[in-house]
């Protein structure tokens, strides 16, 4: 199973989760924040669609793109964890995207 913390600036949110290629999202238990996105309401799972779609959102459209960094990498075009971990930090709200391994200042 691979995960992919969510944070708003160093406050941890949630935990995206892939197992066998079905991907969810679960809030931190004491987060009382803002939702990530509409599409990811507080007190409740929303649908492994719905969680998809948003990550695949936060990665540029452009498919050329994508595998260019995918070939940095070293990763599967397909792969959703490590291109958002690596090149995703949203510039107004805070929001910082990072794999379990990594502490919340690595780069």
């Amino acid at each position: 199973m691979r995960e992919l913390f969510a944070f708003f600036g160093r406050e941890l949110v949630g935990t995206f989760r892939d197992a066998d290629g079905v991907v969810s999202f679960d809030y931190v238990d004491d987060y009382a924040g803002p939702p990530l996105s509409l599409s990811l309401p507080l007190g409740e799972r929303p649908p492994a669609a719905d969680v998809h779609a948003y990550l695949d959102n936060l990665l540029p459209d452009h498919q050329q793109l994508r595998a260019r960094w995918a070939r940095e990498r070293g990763l599967s075009s397909a792969d959703w964890c490590s291109p958002t971990e690596s090149r995703h930090r949203h510039p107004v709200y805070g929001r910082r995207y990072r794999r379990p391994d990594r502490q919340p200042g690595d780069r």
